[in-house]
């Protein structure tokens, strides 16, 4: 039997979780799953994510990231609604990386529990990388909302960075419906990650319509070696699949 969790009053908790957002930032994103608050704060259950949700309202702006950062590993769907209202409220229009964070933490969660707060991002948010995270967790769920979210957002986007984001979601969805935009990058995009990411999405997208664009990759003596060889790897498989 394993032994039982002693759980510290929430108080405690709470300056722990100060002293931890001073010193780590956003590198909680990538803290140890034994790190003793994220297993004390698992096992706290609601109480946690309370202690969790004070912060995220009335912390720091160091304390608010902490929150949002340590829900996104928490994964706990009762999360939902104050991670929807840290991204949402008016009061947090000015911090937009707090809403960034909180919306990747929702984007984590998923789920149906999450679903009407990501729809709700998505019409209502006003950055691009908020409603981003909203839209590409709708998308990997299946739901049209996300996916069309982000084929239309990409289509005659001239940002650079915003469009290798966008062909980064893209890649990792492979939705069927992305293969003409993720055509025309390997066709037009000289950047190479932009290419690769479209190879990527191609490859996952798994549709025999793509053989004759990858062929024309594998077969161009100019082009980048490292392409082509992520190009045919893609192609055989998709031939495998015939």
């Amino acid at each position: 039997t394993a032994p039982k969790v002693e759980l510290r009053p929430s108080a405690d908790v709470k300056v722990d979780l100060k002293e931890l957002a001073k010193g780590e930032g956003l590198n909680i994103l990538k803290l140890s799953n034994d790190h003793p608050l994220l297993k004390e704060l698992a096992a706290m259950g609601p109480e946690g994510i309370q202690v969790l949700g004070d912060l995220l309202k009335t912390g720091t702006n160091d304390e608010r990231l902490a929150a949002a950062a340590l829900m996104s590993r928490l994964k706990d769907a009762d999360a939902v609604p104050l991670l929807a209202e840290a991204v949402l409220a008016g009061d947090n229009e000015d911090n937009v990386m707090v809403q960034r964070v909180a919306s990747h933490a929702l984007a984590k969660i998923g789920g149906e529990k999450a679903v009407p707060a990501l729809e709700q991002i998505l019409t209502d948010a006003s950055d691009w990388g908020v409603r981003t995270n909203a839209a590409a967790s709708l998308a990997e769920m299946g739901l049209k909302s996300g996916i069309d979210w982000i084929r239309e957002t990409y289509v005659g986007q001239k940002d650079s960075t915003v469009k290798l984001t966008l062909l980064g979601v893209m890649s990792h969805i492979g939705d069927p419906s992305y293969l003409p935009e993720l055509h025309s990058a390997l066709r037009t995009e000289t950047e190479y990650s932009k290419r690769y990411l479209a190879v990527k999405g191609i490859s996952k997208a798994a549709r025999q319509e793509s053989l004759p664009v990858l062929e024309a990759i594998i077969n161009n003596p100019d082009e980048d070696k490292m392409l082509i060889n992520v190009a045919k790897k893609a192609y055989d498989e998709l031939k495998g699949d015939e």
